[in-house]
């Protein structure tokens, strides 16, 4: 009897051990992202929220209609000799979901080629079926400090190719604790 006992406690106990680490487990595989992108500063919502502003008043000093449709805007990420295309990447899936929620307009995107082998931006607009573009290249810059990636990003007006914003700044991660 003694020894069904201690059986029973040994068995309760590798389960309670079994739970805690499938409990740890979870924890580490659960989504979400373990740090944020941060922009000189300020974080991809603030970011989209002046992209958005400076997007909304220009495509309402082109179109006052109220009853016009929104703006497509087209995320491009650009090529360059040190460009970072796995940040490019995450930045897109950072920044997308963002842009959505913002609803200031409809969110293209492409592939660096996409705006390197544009013709004009005309041509880039219509191919794309795009009146706004959010180009940025990330990019190492050996002048910076350590494990600071320069950012470019630039709110340019497909017709006519005016740069409606831009913006120059240093990216680095915050972990979120």
């Amino acid at each position: 009897m003694r020894q069904l006992e201690y059986y029973i406690i040994l068995l309760v106990f590798i389960i309670i051990l079994l739970a805690g680490c499938s409990g740890l487990g979870t924890k580490k595989d659960s989504p979400g992202p373990e740090y944020e992108l941060i922009l000189g500063g300020q974080n991809l919502k603030d970011l989209v929220s002046e992209v958005s502003h400076e997007l909304t008043l220009y495509s309402k000093s082109l179109n006052p209609d109220p009853t016009s449709q929104k703006p497509v805007l087209l995320l491009a990420p650009l090529n360059g000799q040190s460009a970072d295309a796995a940040l490019a990447e995450e930045f897109i899936d950072e920044l997308l979901p963002k842009l959505l929620s913002e609803s200031c307009c409809r969110v293209v995107t492409s592939s660096p080629e996409t705006a390197t082998d544009a013709l004009s931006w005309q041509d880039l607009g219509q191919e794309t079926g795009s009146q706004y573009m959010l180009s940025f290249l990330f990019s190492h810059n050996d002048s910076a400090q350590s494990g600071y990636i320069l950012a470019q990003l630039e709110l340019t007006e497909l017709r006519s190719g005016e740069i409606v914003w831009h913006k120059i700044s240093y990216l680095h991660n915050h972990l979120n604790y």
